[in-house]
C-alpha cells in the first residue's frame, strides 16, 4: 500500500527544467517516496529539453511513446505556461488503459488583465487537466473557476530541503549587515510593471540610504543601483543569506491569498532572520515573530532591519535557528510533495468511482500541522 492506505501511484513527472537538474528537489523526494513504497513506479520525462531540442509536435509523440510503455496512473506537468498543446495527444494521454489522473502545477504568481495575466497556453491547459496547483489563492482561484478550469489546489512553495541545509558555519561573520536577493523585472506595457516591482525600487533606496555599504543586493537587472552585487546562482542562495546578519523580500504581488515564492523558505531555513512582506493569509504558515517578520510597508521594513541588525549575533541565530528548524521540518518540498500526491490518489479514486473530487488539504497551516502527511515519510 501507498502512504495512505491506498495502491501507490505509477507516476509520470513532467519537471520543469532548461537543464537536466533544475528539478533535483522534486525528483529526489519522489525517488524517496519509491524507495518507502509510496509509488509504485516513477518516470521522469524532461518536457522541456526535449521540446526545445526537437520541437513541440515530436515532443509531444515522444510523450505518448513513453506513458503508453509506462502505463501511469498520475501524470504530474509541471508549469505549463507557454508551449503548445497538443488536445488530441491529451485526450489520448487521458484515454490510456492505466486511467492516469492529470495535474498542472505553476508556482508562478498572475495578474489581472493588463499587469502578467494568465497565460492562454496555462489557462487552456488547466481546462483539459483534472486537477490545478497553485501557490496562491484567491483572486486566482476565482478567475481560473470562471474561465472553466475545475478543481483548483493551494500548493504553497517550500523549503528545498536537498539543495539547502548545510550545517550553520561555526565561524558566522557575516560581511553585510541585510540582504536580498531579487530579480528586477521590466514590462514592455505601459503601466504593465507588477507592484511588488515598484515596491522593491523603492525599498531599495531606502535600505541603501540605511545601510550603505552593508545593504548587499543580488539578482538580475539592478547593475544601475550601488548595493548590487550581480545575479547569483539559485543553489547558491544560501550561502549569500548567511553572509548576511538579516535577510528580506517580498513577492511580485501583494494581493494573493497564502502566495510567496520559494525564496522566504529558503532563506528562513538557511538560519538567519528573515523580514518578508506580508500576503493575505501567510501567517497562518508562518507567524509574524517567530518564524519570520512581517512588514505592511517600506518605511516598517527599514525599521525591523534595523533593529534586527542591532541585535546581538547570539539573539539572532537562537531566533533564526527556531525558525529554520520549523521551516525544515513543516515547510520542505517533500512535504509538499506528499500533500500533492496525496491529493492525486484521492483524486483519481474520486473521478474513477463518479464521486465529488476531494476536498483542499491544509496540512500546510499551524492549526493543522498535526495532520501532515510527513508523518508517513520516516
Amino acid at each position: 500500500m501507498g502512504a495512505f492506505g491506498v495502491e501507490p501511484l505509477r507516476l509520470l513527472y513532467l519537471p520543469h527544467e532548461y537543464r537536466p537538474g533544475d528539478q533535483r528537489g522534486r525528483i529526489g523526494n519522489f525517488q524517496s517516496m519509491l524507495a518507502r513504497g509510496h509509488l509504485a513506479s516513477l518516470e521522469v520525462f524532461s518536457y522541456r529539453i526535449i521540446a526545445r531540442e526537437c520541437g513541440w509536435k515530436a515532443m509531444w509523440m515522444h510523450l505518448l511513446e513513453a506513458a503508453s510503455r509506462f502505463g501511469p496512473t498520475a501524470i504530474y506537468w509541471q508549469h505549463m505556461v507557454n508551449g503548445e498543446i497538443d488536445e488530441v495527444a491529451l485526450a489520448s494521454l487521458k484515454k490510456l488503459p492505466s486511467r492516469p489522473v492529470i495535474c498542472s502545477e505553476t508556482g508562478d504568481a498572475f495578474g489581472r488583465f493588463w499587469v502578467k495575466p494568465f497565460s492562454k497556453t496555462l489557462l487552456r491547459f488547466g481546462q483539459l487537466s483534472d486537477v490545478t496547483f497553485l501557490s496562491g489563492l484567491g483572486r486566482q482561484k476565482e478567475y481560473l473557476n470562471k474561465r472553466g478550469v475545475p478543481n483548483v489546489y493551494l500548493l504553497p512553495h517550500g523549503f528545498d530541503e536537498l539543495s539547502f541545509g548545510k550545517p550553520f558555519p561555526v565561524d558566522y561573520s557575516p560581511k553585510y549587515d541585510v540582504v536580498m536577493i531579487v530579480n528586477r523585472i521590466r514590462s514592455r506595457k505601459p503601466f504593465g510593471e507588477m507592484p511588488g516591482q515598484r515596491e522593491r525600487r523603492d525599498l531599495i533606496r531606502r535600505l541603501t540610504a540605511e545601510f550603505g555599504d552593508g545593504f548587499a543586493l543580488y539578482g538580475n537587472g539592478w547593475d544601475d543601483y550601488s548595493a548590487a552585487k550581480g545575479p547569483v546562482d539559485f543553489f547558491q542562495q544560501e550561502e549569500a543569506y548567511r553572509n548576511s546578519k538579516v535577510g528580506i523580500g517580498g513577492p511580485n504581488f501583494l494581493d494573493i491569498d497564502y502566495y510567496e515564492s520559494n525564496r522566504p523558505f529558503n532563506a528562513i531555513g538557511s538560519g538567519i532572520p528573515y523580514v518578508s512582506r506580508y500576503s493575505p493569509g501567510m501567517e497562518r504558515m508562518l507567524q509574524d515573530g517567530v518564524h519570520c517578520y512581517y512588514y505592511h510597508d517600506n518605511r516598517q521594513a527599514v525599521e525591523l532591519v534595523r533593529k534586527l541588525v542591532m541585535q546581538s549575533n547570539a539573539d539572532r541565530l537562537t531566533f533564526g535557528a527556531v525558525a529554520a528548524d520549523f521551516v525544515r521540518e513543516h515547510h520542505s518540498v517533500e512535504r509538499r510533495m506528499y500533500t500533492l500526491i496525496h491529493t492525486l490518489e484521492n483524486s483519481r479514486a474520486a473521478i474513477l468511482a463518479g464521486k465529488l473530487m476531494p476536498p483542499q488539504m491544509e496540512d500546510f497551516f499551524l492549526d493543522q500541522l498535526r495532520l501532515s502527511p510527513a508523518c508517513m515519510i520516516a
